[in-house]
């Protein structure tokens, strides 16, 4: 476990151990390691554009391009939610909400206003992307929420008037040119400093409003505005894409005098001096120009290079213009800055007489930052993800397009240019670190006050300010380094939460957070209260111990998951045993499903399939180097990929659901999590969930949540995902108003309350939403929590624990739930495999019951049959139980699957639990010493699930076989029927066997979750309580199988034919009765031919205990047995010539010698077969002749 005393070594064990996995172009890490390079883009590169890809493709419906809600939904769907509210008859009573921080930790910001009214330059107006408008009048050590009552808006650009301050405009929707825009809410204006206001008419009117790139406003009129408009993708007019719109009534009225059909008006600014002369930016196209107020533009500079760019004109001189490009299809630097002297007709580029470094960070698509210095016409300020920059052109050094320039970072956060040491170039600036200020930068903005170059900065953590021209900085929130060194500002509480909980016991909380990691809290905190740093990174789903308020697990990104067990004062990695970091094989929002009555299991899903641990992920010591926790992969019958979303029943632990979308694509388990069964479709698909949600005591019930505008956002399973219906009142794709009052805005979270189940909450896009009638009307809960988005909701203990992404964490004690935990459910296991219809395993009660039964549902011959058994013992607690029955109706020669229940009956209440086992019917009355079959009377005496009796191609006689090739993620399962009796003379089982499955990777045994596809052996002598592994392997047993795998995966020939012999002395005494078990399974990906078995023979008398083959003409015999260097074989054939091969092979059954072929081999021969290389032992030589196979035991000394 690695000790973690400060939060510099824990920056070093985040850089060492994550950023390495992360990759954009999503390469394949062939093996992990600690030592990492690139540490500068591929984080932060893959946060930026995974969040606006995942936030669009919730939203997007079944079948479409992207997401269909219009312009300004959010403020539409609110209003009729509150108008719901108002018409209903329901008393509204506030809840005790409690805002639990964290206090030093701010969610991503867009845009700034500086008050030009306070010439200290202390007071600013901040947008926030999911806590609204804030301002502080001291620099950022304290601030003022100012739209503490509308709903969620995503603030991306805030302007203010000089000529009267107290006006302001907000400009909502995140545009970034990616093609995965947050649609905003229009434009907002205030006339009173914040303190109240008013949307303003023109998005409403006008459905080609999408997002608000820019607001430019008059300094001399603030009734006057300019804006640069992306228009809604599913909007467009005419094919219109993006306009310039004017108001000079604030906003009243609008028009539209430059308009586009292709390419986004990504930014315009204005001549600081003279308003009338503006520019603008065209992603992909160039700059275009207005000299008059916007009315009328022209473009000046074209260029396909940049896909988004950047401008800004320095005050000093407004013919020179700085342009930071981005070109994201540069394999190198994609940063370039332009420097143009004639108003931006021409543009020069910059060279550094130092190295300028990729300032962009490979996403300047997101984040593209620049200001002009306030006195000093030749210096720009440009930044991006890790940079920031200062860079002066010298005017005088220009020569072939290009400008030399002076360049001086003032703070690097991923170490860019102490990287170029590692390619061998000398770092021109050592020392250079992040000064505390966050990643990530949105727009940069200048002010001289008295004689000093003040610098602002909106980033990923807030706002940032420097009163030194950037020698310092004062960022809100804690960057991960000691405030002594690095003062931050605080209270700026729009910390973006994915998940979030809570201690069983205490009032302390985790969380993981969009840019900011995970944080825990201490006990008892406030919306002021310091948390601390567990994990870097984005932070995601985070799950507490039930169990042990010590424990927790956090997240950051692709399944990047740490645990602690000491609080938080240490943390160690317990990630899955394929963990890359890559989004190819793991969600860039990691999720952990934990459990709350077994709080050592969870669940986290991967494209490979679904993983599991009940041991919290515990690390054991062969593996702390690679940091793997104990995880295991779990087969499904159908995977749907990285995306799914599991989620452990509240009622009942022994049910667990996995789930990408309801058509066909959702699956559920009743035996915690071990095997899982697809459940039915839902016959409305809006596209893909968001999340799952369960009751908190009926546990046949799930709800899925969608976010696709126009369609069902609440779907309801009562049985177990037989049927499925919508509770939000829309009932099918493609309408557009629920009949039951539910707004059409994303889905993320759901609760039930436990005291009165027909109360459900829903934390939506604009806050919760409530029902009181289990579902049948829906309204806003306006009960004292902001509006804003919910990400999560969790119930411990008296506490409703709500995980806001932009507000933080708030908590609300409802008196309702004094003393509630989760119900005290009993448990039931069932042996896997129950032999002859003898069904048999443990159960556990933690309550005391009244009474208890067992009953059994399976299918026989198409028809359903349930069988009842009552338990005696129904007072014993905490304690494993046996218990045993028989079934009365069991097919003779198909392996079925039998669903048990355990219904225990408390006060009353009755509680459930659940199991699952395969159920064979066996012949015990018929035991044998000796048995032969080739199969070619069909599958006689063995009880099949899957597998097949066929003739596969190529081949000219019957065998026992999986289809060719086998597909993914199914399990075969074959039972030998008779009880083979274990006897000195005959205790063999041999069989032909052909394996061309998909090879585990190098070094892997079973189970390794890295043992890909295989086949086992299994064996039991107690009639199925317990089961030895015989032998477990795949194409890697034979050189020949691995050949075929390598170079013919999906086809096979009777040549790659081997003979494997179990010796069932080795495992079990003379007398006992054994059965054989055999299986087959594939994971979701890669296949092979499959496996195929013939000439299934026991206990046959041509495995001897001597030293002779004798087959009438034929004859084959070791001469002096026991051996020691050299086995001599000597063969004999008096009949007509036929092929003949042999080998040698050990008692595991593995070849040792490979022997040779002999081609129409008649007459004598002796074979001198060199063994001196293998330890003393027993070992077996086959010989094979035509189509039949006998084998000599040797024994070497």
């Amino acid at each position: 476990m690695m000790h973690l005393p400060n939060k510099k070594i824990l920056l070093l064990l985040f850089v060492g151990f994550t950023l390495i996995y992360s990759c954009k172009e999503e390469t394949q890490m062939e093996e992990k390691t600690f030592a990492g390079e690139l540490i500068d883009e591929n984080m932060k590169l893959t946060g930026a554009y995974n969040f606006t890809e995942y936030h669009s493709r919730i939203r997007t419906p079944e079948g479409d391009n992207g997401p269909n809600y219009p312009s300004n939904y959010k403020l539409q769907e609110y209003n009729k939610a509150m108008a719901n509210l108002r018409r209903s008859d329901k008393t509204r009573s506030m809840l005790d909400w409690k805002e639990r921080g964290p206090g030093n930790i701010a969610g991503r910001a867009r845009s700034l206003f500086i008050d030009p009214s306070d010439e200290s330059g202390m007071t600013v107006y901040i947008g926030s992307v999911g806590g609204g408008v804030w301002k502080t009048t001291d620099g950022g050590n304290s601030w003022t929420h100012l739209t503490e009552g509308l709903p969620n808006l995503a603030t991306a650009t805030i302007v203010g008037a000089p000529s009267d301050p107290q006006t302001l405009y907000i400009g909502t929707g995140e545009d970034y040119g990616s093609g995965d825009e947050i649609s905003g809410s229009g434009v907002w204006k205030s006339t009173d400093g914040g303190q109240t206001w008013n949307a303003l008419p023109t998005p409403e009117n006008n459905a080609s409003f999408g997002s608000i790139n820019s607001i430019l406003i008059n300094p001399d009129d603030p009734e006057h505005i300019v804006m640069a408009v992306r228009v809604n993708r599913n909007e467009k007019i005419n094919g219109l894409s993006s306009f310039v719109a004017i108001s000079t009534d604030g906003g009243q009225s609008v028009s539209a005098p430059f308009t586009r059909g292709s390419g986004n008006i990504q930014q315009i600014v204005a001549d600081p001096n003279n308003f009338s002369r503006m520019l603008g930016t065209i992603n992909s196209d160039g700059v275009i120009r207005s000299t008059n107020g916007g009315s009328n533009w022209s473009t000046i500079w074209r260029t396909d290079e940049f896909s988004r760019m950047a401008l800004a004109i320095s005050p000093v001189n407004s013919d020179i213009v700085f342009l930071s490009g981005y070109n994201g299809a540069s394999s190198t630097n994609t940063s370039s800055l332009m420097y143009s002297t004639d108003g931006g007709r021409n543009f020069d580029k910059v060279i550094g007489r130092d190295t300028i470094a990729d300032y962009l960070g490979r996403q300047g698509w997101y984040n593209n930052a620049i200001a002009a210095h306030p006195t000093d016409p030749n210096t720009v300020y440009v930044a991006g993800a890790s940079l920031i920059m200062e860079i002066t052109v010298d005017p005088n050094d220009i020569s072939n397009d290009t400008i030399m320039a002076d360049v001086n970072p003032l703070k690097d956060a991923y170490g860019l240019y102490a990287s170029l040491e590692d390619v061998g170039i000398e770092n021109p600036f050592p020392g250079l670190d992040s000064k505390g200020v966050h990643v990530d930068h949105h727009n940069l903005y200048t002010q001289m006050v008295s004689d000093q170059m003040y610098l602002y900065s909106a980033n990923d953590g807030g706002f940032a300010m420097s009163t030194d021209g950037g020698a310092t900085f004062v960022q809100t929130g804690d960057l991960f380094v000691d405030d002594a060194l690095l003062p931050t500002g605080k209270g700026l509480n729009t910390s973006q939460f994915y998940g979030a909980d809570k201690a069983n016991g205490v009032d302390r909380y985790v969380g993981g957070m969009q840019d900011n990691g995970s944080w825990h809290s201490p006990a008892d905190p406030d919306g002021d209260t310091d948390w601390d740093l567990s994990l870097f990174g984005d932070g995601f789903e985070c799950v507490y111990s039930y169990g042990d308020l010590n424990k927790f697990m956090v997240s950051f990104q692709f399944a990047g998951i740490f645990r602690t067990t000491d609080g938080g004062e240490t943390f160690e990695p317990c990630v899955t045993p394929n963990f890359d970091g890559s989004g190819t094989n793991f969600p860039f929002i990691t999720r952990l499903a934990g459990s709350k009555h077994e709080p050592d299991l969870v669940f986290t899903p991967s494209e490979l399939g679904l993983y599991r641990t009940e041991d919290f992920a515990t690390v054991r010591p062969e593996n702390a180097a690679s940091g793997t926790g104990n995880w295991d992969l779990i087969s499904m019958p159908t995977w749907f990929g990285r995306f799914s979303i599991p989620r452990v029943s509240i009622a009942q632990p022994d049910i667990v659901w996995a789930s990408s979308s309801l058509n066909g694509a959702t699956a559920v388990s009743i035996d915690r999590g071990r095997s899982f069964t697809d459940v039915g479709t839902y016959d409305q698909n809006p596209g893909g969930i968001t999340n799952i949600a369960t009751h908190p005591f009926r546990d046949s019930t799930a709800y899925f949540l969608f976010s696709q505008g126009d369609g069902p956002k609440v779907v309801v399973t009562h049985d177990m995902g037989q049927t499925f219906e919508d509770i939000s009142g829309f009932n099918r794709v493609g309408v557009e108003n629920s009949s039951r009052g539910f707004p059409d805005v994303a889905v993320y979270s759901l609760l039930v309350m436990p005291y009165d189940e027909s109360i459900i909450w829903a934390g939506t896009d604009i806050g919760i939403v409530e029902s009181t009638d289990g579902g049948e009307n829906w309204a806003m809960a306006d009960n004292g929590l902001p509006n804003t988005s919910v990400w999560q909701m969790t119930i411990v203990n008296d506490e409703v624990v709500v995980a806001t992404h932009g507000r933080g964490v708030w908590t609300a004690s409802i008196p309702e739930l004094e003393g509630y935990e989760p119900r005290s459910v009993p448990s039931l296991i069932a042996n896997r495999f129950s032999l002859d219809g003898d069904i048999a395993g443990t159960y556990k009660l933690r309550t005391p019951a009244s009474e208890a039964k067992i009953t059994v549902t399976y299918e026989v011959d198409g028809e359903e049959i349930t069988e009842s058994f009552d338990v005696s013992d129904v007072t014993t607690t905490d304690v494993d139980l046996t218990w045993s029955e028989k079934l009365s109706n069991i097919p003779e020669d198909e392996i079925i699957l039998a669903n048990f229940k355990l219904e225990t009956k408390v006060g009353d209440e009755f509680l459930n639990s659940y199991s699952q086992s395969l159920i064979i019917n066996i012949d015990e009355n018929d035991p044998v010493d000796e048995y032969e079959n080739n199969f070619d009377e069909g599958q006689q005496d063995f009880a099949l699930k899957n597998f097949t009796v066929g003739q596969a191609n190529n081949f000219s006689s019957n065998g026992l076989e999986t289809a060719h090739p086998y597909p993914d993620l199914t399990v075969y399962n074959a039972v030998f029927q008779k009880p083979i009796i274990v006897t000195d003379e005959t205790n063999t089982v041999a069989f032909d066997e052909i394996a061309i499955v998909e090879p585990g990777d190098p070094g892997s045994v079973f189970p390794d979750p890295e043992f890909w596809d295989y086949v086992l052996i299994e064996a039991t002598n107690n009639r199925g309580l317990t089961w030895d592994t015989i032998a477990a392997y795949d194409a890697r047993e034979y050189d020949s199988w691995e050949n075929q795998y390598d170079n013919q995966p999906t086809s096979a020939n009777p040549d790659l034919s081997e003979r494997r012999i179990i010796f069932l002395e080795d495992y079990y005494d003379i007398g006992d009765e054994v059965f054989l078990a055999f299986t087959f399974e594939s994971d979701p990906f890669v296949n092979g031919w499959g496996w195929r078995m013939d000439n299934f023979i026991v206990g046959n008398p041509s495995v001897n205990t001597i030293d002779i083959i004798d087959d009438g003409g034929f004859s084959a015999r070791v001469i002096q047995n026991p051996v020691q260097d050299v086995i001599s074989l000597e063969l004999i054939n008096n009949q007509a010539a036929r092929d003949l091969r042999y080998n040698v092979v050990d008692m595991n059954g593995r070849m040792v010698h490979q022997g040779r072929i002999i081609n129409q081999f008649r007459g004598e021969q002796l074979e001198q077969i060199d063994v001196s290389n293998l330890p003393a032992g027993l070992y077996l030589v086959n010989v094979q002749y035509e189509m039949t196979q006998k084998a000599i035991r040797v024994v070497k000394q």
